[in-house]
């Protein structure tokens, strides 16, 4: 037993699959906060729009339409975004239970070599202090 076995070989390359999926969703999160901005944008040029503007600017003909596909998009971003963070969330306990098992494989590890090291007489050596 001299350094990390294939056990804590494996755990750490499980780590970093699950930081790497963590960045993934971490990433997945900020691009449909920023659709859901952009939507929410549009909402308010519709919103600012003067409606007398909108008979002589093809650019806001049919501004109903808009504002209910908008609206329909932002609803729908929203839902996303509760999912995603879902996600996040659960790729975040995931990676924290692998760091754990990590770190309780490197404790039996320590104690395994120090059993070794004083033959079964560790208890005498704790008791001695």
């Amino acid at each position: 037993m001299n350094g990390p076995g294939r056990e804590e070989r494996t755990l750490a390359r499980l780590v970093r699959v699950a930081r790497a999926r963590l960045a993934e969703r971490g990433a997945h999160l900020e691009s449909i906060k920023a659709a859901k901005a952009a939507a929410e944008a549009g909402l308010a040029r519709l919103a600012a729009a003067d409606p007398e503007a909108a008979l002589f600017d093809p650019l806001l003909g049919g501004a109903a339409e808009k504002r209910r596909a908008l609206e329909a998009t932002r609803d729908q971003l929203a839902a996303e975004i509760t999912r995603a963070r879902k996600e996040l969330d659960d790729a975040q306990d995931e990676l924290a239970k692998l760091e754990r098992l990590i770190e309780a494989n490197r404790r039996l590890f320590a104690r395994r070599r120090e059993t070794a090291r004083w033959g079964g007489f560790g208890d005498l050596r704790r008791r001695r202090g």
